[in-house]
């Protein structure tokens, strides 16, 4: 994976108030999550050709901390309505950001999110780029699997 994608993820999560400790890249066989949240987009051409996922998979501390930062002086649950919102929006922005740089004549599917306990969710059997995000400790994983 291109070391600007870090660079990427870094200015957006600035731009909301959420600092970055280190961002490192890794490759898995299959695109897993085993978060407790998961928001997560198709990668499709614009003639909806199916070439991918990208993934935001979100600690519980993480998605506190985004949240926090996102809406200050709001006590806001990561699982209500209004944090899933917020988490979704954080999302787009990641893979509006990203998506030109790993396959620029696509666009996204509209966000999913999964929120659950002891999950182990498989989206996609084609190898993944994870990305990792330490905020102090607490992690933020971006997935990518694509064609």
């Amino acid at each position: 994976m291109s070391s600007n994608l870090g660079d990427v993820i870094k200015n957006i999560l600035s731009s909301v108030g959420i600092s970055v400790s280190s961002v490192k890249s890794l490759k898995e066989g299959k695109h897993l999550v085993k978060t407790p949240m998961c928001v997560f987009m198709g990668i499709v051409t614009r003639n909806n050709e199916r070439k991918g996922v990208i993934s935001l998979e979100f600690e519980k501390d993480f998605a506190e901390v985004a949240l926090n930062a996102m809406m200050p002086g709001f006590d806001v649950a990561v699982d209500s309505e209004l944090g899933v919102s917020a988490l979704s929006e954080l999302t787009n922005m990641i893979s509006g950001n990203v998506l030109p740089h790993i396959a620029p004549n696509a666009i996204t599917t509209p966000p999913t999110t999964v929120v659950g306990f002891n999950m182990a969710v498989l989206l996609n059997t084609l190898p993944s780029y994870k990305i990792i995000v330490d905020c102090s400790g607490t992690i933020l994983a971006i997935g990518l699997s694509f064609t």
